[in-house]
C-alpha cells in the first residue's frame, strides 16, 4: 500500500476492522532513505518524501482515531528518528521528515488522549554499527 494515498490507508484500517472488529493499535514506520544538499533538492523529491513521511502519517492517525475513539484506551505509535535531535550534512530532508512524524503525533496526542487514545512519549534508539 501507499501511506501516502488517504483512500489505501483508510481501506487498510477497514480490513483491520472488518476481520477482527477492532483496532487496538496503530503503527506509523513507512519511510524511505531522504539524503542530499538541501540546496540542490528537486521540488519533486522533497514532495515525495513529505507525502510519506508527514501525509503518511497524518493519514494513518486519522484512519486509527476514527477507529480506536469509540472504544478508547487504544495506542497509536508514530516511529521518528534521533536525525531530529542533530543536523547533519545531507540528511536536512529526513530531520525535516521526521521531525513533523514526531510534533505530529505529540500534538495529536493532546488533542484526542481525552479518548485514551495516541498517548505520546518520546524515545529515541541510537543504533551504531
Amino acid at each position: 500500500m501507499d501511506v501516502a494515498r488517504r483512500a489505501e490507508v483508510d481501506a487498510l484500517v477497514s480490513r483491520a476492522l472488518d476481520a477482527w472488529g477492532r483496532l487496538d493499535a496503530l503503527v506509523n514506520v513507512a519511510g524511505i532513505p531522504a539524503d542530499g544538499a538541501l540546496d540542490t533538492l528537486s521540488e519533486a523529491e522533497f514532495d515525495r518524501v513529505v507525502a510519506i513521511y508527514a501525509k503518511g502519517t497524518r493519514f494513518g492517525c486519522q484512519a486509527g482515531v476514527r477507529a480506536m475513539a469509540p472504544r478508547g484506551g487504544r495506542s497509536i505509535v508514530s516511529v521518528a528518528s534521533g536525525a531530529i535531535d542533530r543536523a547533519v550534512p545531507n540528511y536536512g530532508l529526513y530531520a525535516i521528515t521526521t521531525s513533523a512524524v514526531a510534533q505530529l503525533t505529540q500534538t495529536l496526542a493532546t488533542e484526542v488522549g481525552k479518548h485514551g487514545v495516541a498517548r505520546s512519549r518520546r524515545l529515541v534508539l541510537h543504533c551504531r554499527t
